[in-house]
Order: C-alpha cells, then structure tokens, then sequence
C-alpha cells in the first residue's frame, strides 16, 4: 500500500508512505527519517482559508495540483488534514481517503461567543460550489466543511478536547493524541529543573518591558521557546531577557517533562495535547485567534490546564490574528495565573494522571481506525456516466 499523509506520523505503519511537505526545515526532518516526501509548491496560499479560498481559481489549480500528486505517488490512500482540496481529489481519482481533523473543522460548528458560523464560510462556499461545477459536480451543501466528512474521519484528540458537533459524534472515531514523543527538534538540550517554559507566547513583538517587570523574580527559571530560529536569536540578545534561556525549542517530551514546574502555552491544539501527553500543567494565554481563543475555553476540563482569558471579547476575535504568537493578555495578568498555577499543590499530580490516561492512545492504534474509516470520498466523485467515460484517473 502506498499513501500520501499530510497529518499523522508515517512511522510504525507498516506501509510504503510518501509524506507532503512544505517546506525545506520539514522536507528536512521528513527525509532524515527515512521517509519519501513531495512538495507544495502552492502551500503558503493553501493553508488558510481565509487567504485565498474564495477565489474559484484557487480550488481548480488546488484541486489539479492534488490530483497530480496523488497520481505521481500512485497512491491508494491519503491521510489528510482540512486541506479540502485534496479530499475532493481524491474522489475525483476513485481514491480512498481520511481526514485527521479537530472540532472545528467539522460542519456546524460555531466557535464561542461568535454565534454563527465565520463569515468567511460564506464565500468560500461560492468558490467551491463554482469549481465543482467546472468538474462536472453539482455541489449542494452550504458549508463546505462537508468535504470533510465526505472522507473517513478521525480526531486526534478526545470528547473533552474536542467539541465535535451532535451531528457527527457517532461517525468521528477520537484517536487520542498523535504527538507521541519525539527527540529534542534541537541542540538546546533540557529545561532547568523547576523551569517555567514560555512555549510561543513571547516574541519580538511582545512588550518586553512588561514582560521583564512581571517576572523579573523568575527570570533565572524562564524558558523561552519561540519556535523560530531567528526570534530566538533575537529575543536572547533582548536586554529585558537577560537570566532568561532563550531557544528554538525545548525537550519537554518524555520523562523529560518533569523538569517543568508548569508551561505557559498560546492554546494550539496540537500543543495543548502534546503537553496534556507530556504531564506538563499548563496556563493557556490564547491570541485573537477564533481557533486558539476556542482551545482555550477548554482548558479547564484537562484538571491541569488553566486559561488566562482576561480582556478578550468574542467579538475582537480575528483570522489577522493566526499567524502570530502572541498572547493577548496583560502580563501581569498571566503572572498572576501562573503563580496559582504555581501554588496548585495537586497540579502536577492531575497532569501526571492525564498522561497516564492519555498513554493509552499510541499511532499504532490511531493507524489501525485510520485504516477502519478510510473511504473514497462521496460528494466529490465524477458523476457515473463521466467517470465510465474518462476512466477514475482522468485528469478531468
């Protein structure tokens, strides 16, 4: 068997994988494994529906470009995240397919205090709808999250990380984390026993100065990771960072993680479950982002996890907002949180026991209800009389 995955780990699969990548660190990482990789040459624009997935343009060279790749790895399954054009393309190529997606990228789903769903849906849905039809596909639904659930679909999380809507709790399968425990992505080396780890809540960007001010006590215990190479150089040389450890990345991962007094983290959902899998407590300081901001609400239900959502109204919440790293909160603030955080004599216990729960959920066993669910993805098939004509692997 041979697959293109864009969203899980290749390794432990036990078939012949082909993973795309984005760029040169991941194509990088990807090749050092052993791994076959290919590359997006559309990706910065593919990402982010809130760039560019209004423009019918946009979905037909999407589309065409996924459906050359699936042909060129002659590929018989796709793991794919919410990159929708590729589950169109694989209908389009009779290909089986799984989507390994959290809540929010499910039909129905409104994230809180909004209301509806975003805005932004709505042109999407134009463009999709236009494109499909230029396939030959009559395109019905008005969300087009639909594509979605046209593929199996599995969770990388669990019902209390995830807020799946009623309509598609019985068909999603919750596969647990899928982080697992990687090496250190770096030369860094380990936290200092007892570290605080800013893990990208703090850059450049950042008021610095108010930063200094409300953990200037604790500076000798900060950890910073930015993530970036280059913030991170440039954050070490800050003077307000001065006693800080300021780097890339740290390993967090293992038994590593009892190093750590607690992290402060910006409410991504792969590393609020990759610290809930580390046994790490947690402080989530989430930016304008819908996504983040989402995350954040449910921090709580970890019994480990707390969110500093001081200021932040619903309403202010902004797409803008997803490509920085920044907190919204008051400094002070997040200080203020942390040091209860701090102060929980039960929190490391709790999070000790949600990695002892989480445990549980390894790639072996997300592999196997991957390989249970994958299904060729129905709406966006050639109609029956095209597809007897041009045969499933015309281009179309």
């Amino acid at each position: 068997m041979r697959m293109v995955v864009l969203a899980v780990e290749a390794e432990k699969t036990g078939c012949r994988a082909t993973i795309a990548v984005m760029d040169d660190e991941q194509e990088d990482a990807v090749r050092a494994r052993g791994v076959d990789c290919v590359r997006y040459l559309d990706w910065s624009e593919a990402l982010d529906p809130w760039l560019v997935w209004s423009d019918p343009g946009y979905w037909l060279t999407a589309i065409g470009n996924d459906r050359v790749t699936l042909r060129e790895t002659g590929a018989d399954l796709v793991v794919v995240d919410s990159r929708l054009s590729m589950t169109v393309a694989a209908g389009l190529e009779d290909c089986r397919a799984v989507a390994v997606v959290q809540d929010m990228d499910f039909p129905d789903y409104v994230y809180p205090g909004r209301g509806r769903r975003e805005d932004l849906w709505d042109g999407v849905s134009v463009a999709l709808r236009e494109a499909l039809r230029a396939h030959g596909i009559d395109w019905t639904h008005d969300d087009p999250r639909e594509v979605v659930v046209d593929a199996g679909v599995v969770v990388p999380g669990t019902p209390e990380s995830d807020d799946v809507p009623a309509r598609h709790r019985g068909s999603a399968r919750f596969v647990g984390p899928l982080t697992g425990y990687a090496d250190a992505p770096s030369d860094d080396g380990l936290p200092e026993r007892g570290a605080v780890l800013l893990y990208k809540t703090l850059s450049t960007r950042s008021d610095l100065g108010a930063f200094r001010a409300a953990f200037e006590d604790l500076m000798p215990r900060v950890h910073v990771a930015t993530g970036s190479a280059r913030e991170a150089q440039a954050l070490a040389a800050a003077p307000e960072l001065a006693g800080a450890h300021v780097a890339e990345s740290w390993n967090v991962t293992g038994p590593h993680a009892a190093r750590l007094a607690a992290a402060v983290i910006h409410g991504g959902h792969g590393t609020m479950l990759h610290m809930a899998q580390a046994g790490v407590p947690c402080l989530v300081v989430p930016d304008l982002s819908p996504e983040r901001y989402a995350n954040a609400c449910k921090a709580g239900r970890f019994g480990s996890m707390r969110a500093v959502l001081d200021g932040l109204d619903p309403a202010d919440l902004t797409w803008s907002a997803q490509s920085s790293s920044d907190g919204a909160a008051d400094f002070a603030a997040v200080r203020r949180e942390l040091d209860a955080l701090l102060q929980d004599a039960g929190a490391h216990a709790r999070a000790a026991h949600l990695a002892t729960a989480y445990a549980d959920h390894t790639v072996e066993r997300a592999w196997r209800e991957v390989l249970d669910v994958a299904t060729v993805p129905r709406t966006a098939r050639l109609p029956v009389d095209a597809t007897a004509a041009a045969g499933p692997r015309d281009a179309g």
